[in-house]
């Protein structure tokens, strides 16, 4: 299982560590949590959310080009001008598996930012959801989606516990193993070597 705790982490291999982003809201976000606006400007934004239904965790299959290989995710993506975090987690996580939930139904669990040559670079939010309906229905835009599936929290740690970027895959695995909502947590990349704390 991946290791969570605080600390430094070597990348893999791999084309341009620094193009790696992603990440990921509810109703209006508290203005502590948003950065000034000319840091927002020069800021990517993400969303992601946990769909849950009848004790399983939805999971995403993807490739992306910084990636050596497809990897196991949580549906999530860039959030789009004029969106809130919490719109754009629920339109990702329609485009990139067909379920369907209302801004009003997720509950905020974590926050990331990432942070590389002394700047931040990215701020995601990332949501709880349970869905009502199971059925699968891929429509992603972006075309990195290669497949979508449910599968028990267990596996799904296991699964996220193996993607190359920590950004995405430590707060999951936390809160997947965990439960504990409400950490901000703080990624910085120093060079390819990532270090984050919570």
């Amino acid at each position: 299982m991946l290791d969570i705790t605080p600390r430094q982490r070597r990348l893999p291999p791999r084309r341009n560590p620094r193009i790696l982003t992603h990440g990921s809201t509810v109703d209006p976000i508290p203005d502590a949590l948003l950065p000034e606006p000319a840091i927002l400007a020069r800021m990517q934004r993400y969303a992601g959310v946990i769909a849950r239904y009848d004790g399983m965790v939805a999971v995403v299959r993807e490739q992306y080009e910084a990636w050596d290989a497809p990897y196991w995710n949580l549906p999530s993506g860039a959030v789009e001008d004029g969106e809130t975090p919490a719109d754009g987690a629920v339109r990702e996580l329609r485009e990139e598996s067909g379920l369907v939930a209302a801004a009003g139904d997720l509950e905020l669990v974590w926050t990331t930012r990432t942070t590389a040559d002394g700047r931040v670079t990215s701020r995601s939010w990332n949501y709880v959801v349970d869905v009502s309906d199971p059925a699968f229905a891929v429509d992603d835009p972006d075309g990195s989606v290669m497949e979508v599936r449910w599968v028990p929290v267990e596996d799904a740690v296991l699964l996220l516990g193996k993607m190359p970027y920590p950004p995405i895959a430590v707060p999951a695995v936390d809160y997947l193993a965990y439960g504990i909502r409400g950490r901000d947590w703080g990624f910085t990349l120093y060079g390819e070597t990532w270090s984050w704390d919570q």
